[in-house]
């Protein structure tokens, strides 16, 4: 009977080990694909995550590579004697030649940020450039002279309306006059990447 007993307990306790040997493998074999995998998971996030950053980067610089004519132009009409004489006249600005390049709008901003005068654009875009708060553009006192500002573009149909704006300032140099807007309606840019995180 003691024999039987020793024996029992024996087979139970190789039972147990057995068990016990057995669940500690298949958590060794659970670890060990798992360790790959969640390593994987770290290294395509961190290589993703970079990626997007220097697209940010890349999208930034082609923004204002598509608008330097555009600067350039305004520049070039916010430093023109004739404009300034005519805002602080209160003439007619439509008799001034600016001489943009066929598809260019301007549109000439007073002081206080608000249209005096517009080339003609289609209705839906004339009623997004009314002021420059409409167009995207930060108040005019954050304007620095001979410093492009370019704001958010503004989006219509499958184009944007990409501008650049320059402050003015009067003949004496003494106040700030007003803003030159030069624009051009362009095919889309790729989708914004901020909304892709």
């Amino acid at each position: 009977d003691e024999k039987a007993f020793v024996y029992i307990n024996r087979e139970g306790s190789m039972t147990f080990f057995n068990l016990q040997f057995k669940s500690k493998l298949i958590l060794v074999f659970a670890l060990v694909s798992l360790i790959p995998t969640v390593s994987l998971v770290f290294v395509s996030h961190f290589i993703i995550a970079q990626s997007l950053d220097q697209w940010e980067q890349v999208s930034k610089e082609l923004k204002h590579l598509r608008v330097l004519p555009m600067s350039e132009n305004a520049m070039q009409i916010a430093s023109d004697p004739s404009l300034i004489q005519a805002v602080e006249d209160g003439k007619d600005l439509s008799a001034l030649d600016f001489g943009l390049p066929e598809g260019y709008i301007v549109i000439i901003y007073d002081g206080t940020g608000e249209r005096l005068f517009g080339t003609d654009v289609e209705p839906a875009l004339n009623a997004k450039l009314t002021s420059l708060e409409e167009a995207g553009f930060p108040p005019i006192d954050e304007f620095r002279p001979w410093e492009p500002v370019i704001p958010r573009e503004i989006e219509i149909d499958n184009e944007e309306l990409a501008l650049s704006a320059v402050m003015f300032r009067s003949a004496d140099d003494a106040s700030i006059r007003g803003v030159v807007v030069v624009g051009q309606m362009i095919p889309s840019a790729p989708a914004n990447i901020g909304r892709a995180r």
